[in-house]
């Protein structure tokens, strides 16, 4: 999955599911989280080759 895909997932469930709609399980909001801190990792590598 490209990083505007992966961006629009996790802001997809964290941001409006979980904030505005309020639907959430707690083990479903840590895998999220988890995919939320390897974006970040990607991100910085590229960053990094820049």
């Amino acid at each position: 999955m490209g990083l505007r895909e992966r961006y629009g997932a996790r802001e997809h469930h964290l941001h409006e599911r979980c904030f505005y709609d309020g639907e959430y399980l707690i083990d479903e909001v840590r895998e999220e989280i988890q995919k939320a801190e390897e974006y970040i990792k990607d991100i910085k590598k590229i960053m990094n080759r820049s």
